[in-house]
């Protein structure tokens, strides 16, 4: 039986890793090695019964020798084979790996020119040449992601050698180091709770921190492309506040995603979704619209409405009465009073709606 495991195992029987087939070859061998199969310890109990039998007739001793174990096989380990997990230079690389590409296992810069053989491979340099594209600047020299910092100058700042804005602050790090003065790893320089790109958006000084409360008046636009619903074509909405407007409050387009307001029958153009966290006072919104893009509605006719839900869980609309309809402009202007869904609607259209009547037979 032992046999046929051994064979089995050599021959791909079984689909494991070699690791995991010489152990348990070994103690198989061992067992064969040792007498223990099944068959002769049947034997050796039957004959040891025999022998019992005979003792009371029989006055001549009988020794019975024990075989002697021996000892287990150890597979001999060559001092010369690559661990496929070592990395002797630290550069990310395994030696095993580093032997396949022709870089220097030891050292972590093979071609000695300030980039770490991994950094170079993954930026799809030669880790094997100082200047990978041999256009005369050495990769050391050359702009990766185009900031205004060499590839030297970011790994010595620490800053990411593959985004030209490491800190996602809206300002590259060239314009931080070289412009602004501002620190490319600190999306807020000053700590004064608003990001470097916003504030000199708004105006501020990025790296004065007592102008972090200062509110400013600004103007978010958000463009709509909605060929099934063209009528409205973008919102703009107005605030004034300490950080960016962008920060201050959410606006999307909703359309086909709420599916509270996409199915009233009056609804003209995208749905527009309103969220912050905020008190939405001051907030003035203008819906720029499409009058060659409202088919059967009059112009005149034209509402904004508000999908209100109740913490009580009733829902319903509620008509902007403060909205201002501007035909000569194109445009329907109100000041927000509270966030969620809002439908530029038919007037005359959701007046004439009825619930229908159902008859039971």
């Amino acid at each position: 039986m032992l046999y046929l495991m051994c064979s089995f195992l050599l021959n791909g029987g079984i689909k494991m890793k070699n690791r995991y087939k010489i152990p348990i070859l070994i103690v198989s061998l061992s067992l064969l090695i040792n007498g223990c199969d099944i068959s002769s310890r049947e034997e050796i109990k039957d004959s040891n019964a025999a022998s019992a039998a005979d003792t009371t007739s029989v006055t001549s001793e009988t020794t019975v020798q024990t075989p002697t174990p021996s000892p287990t096989p150890v597979p001999e380990t060559s001092s010369s084979t690559v661990s496929d997990t070592a990395d002797s230079d630290f550069d990310g690389l395994t030696d095993e790996v580093e032997l396949q590409l022709g870089t220097d296992p030891q050292k972590a810069d093979s071609d000695a020119d300030g980039l770490e053989d991994m950094i170079e491979l993954l930026i799809g340099y030669d880790p094997l040449s100082p200047d990978s594209d041999s256009n005369g600047t050495p990769d050391i020299e050359e702009d990766l992601d185009d900031d205004g910092l060499s590839n030297g100058d970011e790994i010595a700042l620490g800053t990411n050698i593959f985004s030209d804005d490491s800190d996602f602050d809206g300002l590259s790090d060239g314009d931080e180091m070289n412009i602004y003065g501002t620190d490319p790893t600190d999306p807020d320089s000053d700590g004064d709770g608003v990001y470097d790109g916003a504030e000199l958006s708004m105006g501020k000084d990025p790296c004065d921190p007592s102008d972090g409360a200062v509110s400013v008046e600004q103007t978010f636009v958000l463009e709509i492309n909605n060929p099934e619903d063209p009528a409205i074509t973008s919102v703009e909405v107005s605030a004034s506040c300490s950080c960016d407007i962008s920060d201050f409050i959410e606006v999307r387009d909703v359309y086909n995603i709420d599916f509270h307001v996409m199915g009233t029958p009056a609804r003209v153009g995208s749905p527009i979704g309103f969220y912050g966290d905020e008190d939405p006072d001051g907030i003035t919104v203008v819906i720029h619209y499409d009058e060659n893009s409202l088919g059967e509605t009059n112009e005149e006719d034209l509402v904004v409405m508000c999908w209100c839900q109740e913490d009580e869980g009733i829902s319903h609309y509620e008509t902007q009465e403060q909205a201002v309809l501007d035909t000569e402009n194109n445009t329907i202007t109100f000041e927000l009073q509270r966030y969620g869904s809002y439908i530029v609607a038919d007037q005359v259209a959701w007046d004439n709606i009825r619930p229908q009547s159902y008859t039971l037979s």
